[in-house]
């Protein structure tokens, strides 16, 4: 569950397509990350 769904969302922030391709791809972006990472210590 990523941590950013609790927090509130500034006033006026507007989830249009380029803001949402943009937060979609930071999250598969982390998550790629953490797979690495977890592959790494095992």
């Amino acid at each position: 569950m990523p941590l950013v769904a609790t927090v509130p969302l500034p006033e006026g922030l507007d989830l249009s397509p380029p803001a949402g391709a943009d937060f979609a791809r930071a999250i598969a972006l982390e998550e790629r990350l953490a797979r690495a990472r977890a592959k790494r210590e095992s």
